[in-house]
């Protein structure tokens, strides 16, 4: 877990620099690091379209991270609007 929250925040990061998400985004992002149901929900989607566009086989051992790293790069306005919504489900159980 510890290296996919990474790689999602070196992309986020560099997504950030090009412009592709803003300061607020950014801030989403590092907030659901801090929360690992959301993490773990995000993860496991992200790495399930990584499998199902090819870039995963789905092995975690041969997970190839600079490839992950680009797709990462690609998916960020996604994964910051599924980031969004995991923290509306997961505050509504409160």
């Amino acid at each position: 877990m510890r290296k996919f929250s990474r790689a999602l925040y070196r992309a986020a990061n560099d997504a950030f620099a090009v412009g592709r998400i803003n300061k607020d985004e950014m801030r989403v992002l590092r907030r659901a690091r801090w929360n690992p149901l959301v993490m773990h929900v995000l993860r496991r989607r992200v790495l399930e379209e990584a499998e199902l566009t090819g870039v995963w086989a789905g092995d975690v051992r041969s997970l190839d991270w600079d490839n992950l790293l680009d797709f990462l790069k690609e998916m960020m306005p996604f994964i910051i609007e599924l980031i969004l919504m995991l923290i509306s489900i997961f505050a509504d159980e409160d």
